[in-house]
């Protein structure tokens, strides 16, 4: 059995930055003040992260548990709409890919990613992809704005609910150098895209285990992965 991790922004989707502006306008109706991410990275970081830092871009201090938990429900309470008044897409060959794993029991597909729970279901569902995961096995950055914590978390699942699993059958799928981060403190292997904001020397600069300008076809991915 193959133990899939997915990240979501970049890799399976592209929102056109919905959950930027959806975020920006959380940080409007909470503080009168919309934060400015221009000077906030954003590409493989955690929703948690995200807020802390357009708090401290405002108030000038360290975000507080609280606020940094209001935020993101106003966050994800305006998602649905920008997702909407925006064009975003799902990548090429996604959904080929996550129907045909579907149809095998070789094959489990879980996420790995910076966003809430409630963000990644919202997400995926306006593109018809939420229901090839199981959300309940995943890990999410609702409450760490370290990734390699969220890649414990998806550890820690699949020793619960997959224990027959080796590191081996583990495999993080991601377009950012924090993606491979990540899979790198739990010891898995990554197959990066560079079909996010990095290109594909700069995935290789981190030395990924397999590295790709996009997902190709659902046997060919196959094949790659086996």
């Amino acid at each position: 059995m193959k133990i899939l991790f997915w990240d979501i922004d970049g890799t399976l989707i592209k929102t056109d930055r919905a959950g930027i502006h959806a975020i920006k306008y959380a940080t409007y109706v909470l503080f009168n003040e919309i934060a400015d991410f221009d000077k906030i990275p954003t590409a493989g970081r955690t929703d948690c992260f995200l807020a802390q830092k357009a708090i401290q871009s405002i108030t000038k201090q360290t975000a507080s548990a609280a606020l940094t938990n209001s935020l993101l429900d106003k966050y994800e309470e305006l998602l649905a709409l920008e997702l909407l008044k925006h064009n975003g897409c799902v990548l090429p060959n996604v959904k080929k890919i996550l129907a045909d794993l579907a149809a095998s029991k070789k094959y489990v597909s879980l996420l790995l990613t910076g966003n809430t729970p409630n963000a990644a279901k919202i997400k995926l569902q306006h593109f018809d992809v939420a229901k090839y995961f199981n959300f309940q096995h995943s890990a999410f950055g609702r409450t760490s704005a370290d990734r390699n914590d969220i890649a414990k978390q998806a550890l820690a699942a699949v020793h619960k609910h997959y224990p027959e699993a080796s590191l081996e059958d583990i495999l993080i799928i991601g377009d950012t150098p924090n993606d491979i981060s990540c899979a790198n403190s739990i010891e898995v292997k990554t197959l990066a895209v560079a079909t996010g904001r990095y290109s594909l020397e700069e995935l290789k600069d981190h030395h990924p285990w397999i590295v790709l300008e996009h997902l190709p076809s659902p046997t060919e991915f196959k094949k790659l992965i086996s």
